[in-house]
């Protein structure tokens, strides 16, 4: 066997590198079992020191551990030079980095001489910033393993956790956080006697102090310290800095702290008492519920696992001041019961009303049964008798047509733009741009500052789509004085800071009601409840809007009350209790449209709790649309100025419709009515050639009428072009301006605004046009051949 040995090792140098690891991994047992000497093996495996594949050293290492006692002095030198260079090549993959620092830690602990070699470079052994994570850990490990051989320790060892200062920021104990602690807690239990001259307390509260949400590792180094010497040195310097702690408001993040420390009977309950008393008596902290409710937990912990002659004083005035000073009536009845509980009961008493007999606690587990209410969820698509639906009657009240439901309120000057029957006529006899009834800035007023119709009819004042009073007293100044002069400047930048400071919203009407299910299918073969209480609707979210405010109604039934009754007569009107109108606040931070999904909670009359889920809804490119918060008189003003170039980063597009004049004129009435100039706006005439359609409209009529076409007609052609203004501001601070250009057949507006991504909407918002202008047209068709077939009916006649 000795010869096949022999053979195996003579056959080395032609082996591949699978072979000669193969070789070392089983030579182990032969070396043992033949006794094989050193100068018959070692010889073989020596030039694998200088192999540049680290697997290879592997099988160098594993033959030099069989003969560690026997290896020369250059050999071992060779042996941790190599592994060194490896341990510190940043090229090299990271676990035969930590192979090497293992192999470090084994190969010392066989021979003295080796760990000789290995403390003359214990300072190589600190991590670095950029090594792995693992790295970094093996070699705390080592650096722990030289100090504890040696019995010598630095005094500023934990400088060593520099390079992993990212921990701070991880409050999990996870990744570099569970490699810091376990360092430490090695420390704790290997070095308990230099605690104090490694300044381990103090450190973790430096840690403590600018990072409180490391107090649950902190409080695991405590638990898991295996002396009580090192406990109570951690447990008197945390005591001390949470006592001293500045500002005391701080203190409330640390009640995890407070409380080990009064359940510590062996400990001072001076370091608790003082921090509860810095903290209840600070004037500048005001104690929440349950800030208050953590303070009197610790208070009742302070006198359970304390004498009472050592806490008596400083307790007595604590929960005395929490009595009598506390402004929540809970604390207050508390603080109270434990102020009598300290001075009419002695310690047995205490100990037997706040910790109760566990056989008993179980007994009444085991005979009251809870009660618990049934959790139904919805999960087959809508609630199926409740209904969220938008109300665009609201948004024809302010004369805008376009389908849409957001309502806003209308500037000084301008009211609702006539009955619902003159809206569906179109309008076109009231001259564009005006209102059927203004009215005037009084108290009843629709923009007055008081008491407005807006706030009467929704209980919303409106006053993020208002302006300051003092602007509506220099419009009326403007007005006598006929001319705005160079105030106009100084109320450009007021208005510019006004929108910053108050973000407009947008309000959407909607009605929430009861509706009879048909298929109980639906229901899952559940009944409907007919009584709903305590309705909470949420709201998902949007990364373009503010995260809308829960609404909560608090009861909605299927009919009313009995019969004969105000509310039976309600709802018998389709009112409440079976419908409640509710008026969603929207605050885009972003003006995009979306969807929002609705989420509902609610209770029925057997206290049984539903989840579900009502219609999404949508938020349309012209709900955004909003008048100008500026009085009526400076809108011509301000469309001039946004217009010739004092808005920012403005784009600019054009838009031709192919839409005769009055139908442009209704469309212009109905879907931008509100946002149109009143005033004369002074601007550049822009050259646009409505010559040439003029002379073929011309050409068509003589045609179709019969007379003669002359090519050579030199009469000047009269074209009429009417100009509109439209000025709209999109929240949260930006505008859309529009120029229309009308003539008989077509029309061509300019668009400019202050954010290039509206102008993707404006194809969609003028195909629109085009759908109404048809229906129109369909109409007026309709109405023309009914005007013939009348007229023939009566030359019959």
């Amino acid at each position: 066997m000795t010869r096949s040995i022999g053979l195996v090792l003579e056959t080395m140098p032609t082996s591949s590198s699978w072979t000669k690891i193969f070789i070392a991994e089983r030579l182990s047992l032969f070396v043992k079992v033949l006794a094989l000497p050193q100068r018959v093996v070692f010889h073989h495996f020596s030039p694998l020191l200088r192999a540049s594949r680290p697997s290879l050293l592997h099988a160098f290492l594993i033959v030099t551990a069989l003969f560690s006692k026997e290896v020369d002095r250059s050999v071992e030198e060779a042996v941790v030079d190599r592994l060194f260079a490896i341990m510190q090549d940043t090229a090299m993959e990271a676990s035969f980095r930590l192979l090497a620092v293992s192999w470090l830690i084994a190969l010392s602990c066989s021979k003295l001489s080796t760990f000789d070699l290995l403390w003359a470079r214990v300072q190589e052994l600190c991590p670095r910033w950029h090594d792995p994570l693992e790295l970094k850990e093996m070699k705390l490990q080592a650096l722990l393993y030289c100090f504890k051989i040696s019995q010598t320790m630095p005094t500023n060892l934990l400088v060593v956790l520099e390079s992993l200062s990212e921990f701070k920021y991880c409050f999990r104990p996870v990744g570099a956080h569970a490699v810091v602690f376990r360092f430490l807690l090695r420390i704790l239990i290997d070095f308990s006697s230099d605690v104090d001259g490694l300044e381990v307390p103090l450190t973790l509260c430096d840690l403590l102090r600018s990072h409180p949400r490391l107090l649950p590792s902190v409080l695991a180094l405590y638990e898991q310290a295996n002396s009580r010497a090192v406990q109570y040195k951690l447990l008197h310097s945390l005591g001390d800095f949470v006592s001293r702690l500045e500002p005391p408001s701080r203190i409330q993040k640390y009640f995890g702290l407070l409380v080990i420390l009064s359940e510590t009977p062996w400990l001072d309950p001076s370091y608790v008492l003082t921090a509860l008393k810095r903290l209840v008596f600070c004037p500048s902290s005001s104690l929440s519920w349950q800030a208050g409710m953590r303070v009197l937990i610790t208070c009742r912990r302070v006198i359970l696992s304390h004498p009472q002659a050592a806490i008596y004083q400083p307790m007595f005035r604590l929960l005395q001041h929490l009595s009598t000073y506390q402004s929540d009536v809970d604390l207050r009845d508390r603080a109270l019961l434990y102020l009598r509980l300290l001075t009419h009961a002695g310690p047995a008493e205490l100990g037997a009303l706040f910790n109760p007999n566990p056989g008993d606690v179980q007994r009444m587990t085991q005979t009251l049964p809870p009660v618990l209410p049934k959790t139904v969820r919805l999960i087959n698509g809508p609630v199926p008798f409740l209904r969220l639906v938008k109300l665009p009657e609201e948004r024809q009240r302010l004369g805008l047509l376009d389908r849409q439901c957001a309502v806003f309120v209308l500037p000084h000057g301008r009211g609702p733009l006539g009955s619902e029957k003159e809206l569906q006529g179109g309008g076109l006899e009231r001259p564009l741009g005006t209102s059927s009834s203004s009215t005037a800035a009084s108290p009843g007023g629709v923009n007055s500052f008081g008491e407005s119709e807006w706030e009467k009819r929704w209980g919303d004042p409106g006053a993020d789509h208002q302006f300051p009073k003092e602007w509506l007293e220099l419009a009326d100044a403007a007005d006598r004085e006929l001319g705005i002069g160079g105030r106009f400047s100084w109320l450009l930048g007021e208005y510019r800071r006004h929108v910053q400071a108050s973000p407009a919203s947008i309000r959407l009407p909607f009605v929430l009601k009861y509706q009879q299910v048909q298929d109980m299918q639906s229901m899952g073969g559940l009944d409907c409840p007919r009584q709903l209480f305590s309705l909470e609707l949420t709201f998902s979210s949007s990364e373009h809007y503010v995260p809308i405010e829960p609404i909560r109604i608090p009861f909605i039934s299927a009919d009313g009350g009995p019969a004969g009754s105000r509310l039976d007569e309600e709802a018998a009107a389709g009112g409440f209790p079976c419908m409640n109108k509710l008026l969603l606040l929207l605050r885009p931070s972003s003006p995009v449209p979306t969807s929002f999904g609705v989420n509902i909670a609610f209770n029925d009359s057997q206290s049984h709790m539903y989840f579900g889920q009502l219609e999404a809804f949508d938020v349309a490119f012209q709900d955004l649309f909003l008048p100008v918060r500026m009085p009526l008189v400076f809108w011509a003003p301000l469309f001039e100025s946004l217009w010739q170039g004092s808005l920012e980063k403005s784009c600019w597009s054009v838009k031709v419709l192919d839409l005769e004049r009055d139908i442009v004129h209704q469309l212009i009435r109905t879907q931008l009515g509100p946002f149109i100039v009143p005033s004369e706006v002074h601007l550049e005439e822009e050259d646009f050639d409505f010559e040439q359609e003029e002379y073929f409209e011309r050409w068509n009529a003589d045609g179709e009428s019969g007379l003669p076409l002359e090519e050579d007609d030199d009469d000047d052609v009269v074209v009429k072009v009417d100009t509109f203004f439209i000025i709209v501001f999109v929240p949260p601070c930006h505008h859309l301006l529009m120029r229309f250009a009308i003539s008989s057949r077509s029309t061509i507006v300019r668009i400019l605004t202050d954010r290039f991504q509206l102008l993707s909407y404006m194809d969609a918002f003028f195909l629109s046009w085009s759908r109404d202008a048809a229906v129109m047209a369909d109409r007026l068709t309709e109405s023309e051949a009914g005007q013939s077939r009348g007229v023939k009916e009566d030359c019959l006649h």
